[in-house]
């Protein structure tokens, strides 16, 4: 999230204004685990969004010695069948308080914001006190205090003209520089370095400011 960023959609619905709550489960601080490929054409797709279903899927991949103890409550969304690649990521995130929806629904197709991402990652630690500002993100926003308390911490960052773009969907490289910042600032396990993107078919595609996170 250093470049220019995307226009906001229009009329964005938030699905992740639950009732604050901060997690019990943990992200796995050892290994490095796999959590994002690049597509069946050998190709990353930088700046593609990711859909709901894809960030539960990565977040779920980077949870580690969860247990029964750790569920808030067993969920279940209507638009998430029992047969979807997604569900058990899905059902197990709400059930541990990780990720939720609205009315009854986890809006599974839809692209993820970056708001909501930056939520997802704040359920897993406190969030701080902070005098960040961005001119987009007001006191009275659904995810002010996530998007302060992510910026304090230093895990995101804004756009050279002082805004952060929240309901902008986050796109596979914003994704990955958010995951690999917040890991490394909580003194996880990573590796270093740029080389593993050369994998890529495109990799000149991807921010130079990002070939380390994709890596």
């Amino acid at each position: 999230d250093d470049p220019e960023g995307e226009t906001p959609a229009e009329d964005v619905t938030p699905v992740e204004p639950a009732p604050w709550v901060t997690v019990s489960v943990k992200l796995d601080k050892i290994h490095h685990t796999k959590y994002i490929n690049g597509s069946s054409d050998g190709l990353f797709h930088p700046d593609s969004p990711l859909t709901r279903a894809e960030a539960a899927q990565i977040i779920h991949s980077l949870i580690t010695d969860a247990t029964e103890e750790d569920k808030i409550a067993d969920t279940t969304f209507s638009d998430v069948p029992d047969n979807a690649w997604y569900a058990p990521a899905v059902n197990t995130l709400a059930s541990y308080g990780v990720m939720s929806g609205n009315e009854g629904k986890f809006h599974p197709t839809s692209n993820i914001t970056r708001a909501e991402f930056v939520t997802i990652l704040s359920r897993f630690e406190e969030l701080s006190e902070s005098e960040k500002t961005f001119t987009d993100v007001s006191e009275d926003f659904w995810g002010y205090r996530q998007v302060v308390s992510a910026a304090e911490k230093g895990w995101v960052n804004g756009y050279a003209d002082g805004t952060f773009l929240p309901n902008a969907d986050i796109n596979r490289q914003e994704l990955c520089a958010m995951i690999y910042r917040y890991l490394h600032l909580k003194g996880y396990t990573l590796p270093a370095g740029e080389a593993a993107a050369n994998r890529f078919g495109d990799v000149q595609s991807i921010g130079s400011w990002a070939r380390e996170y994709v890596a």
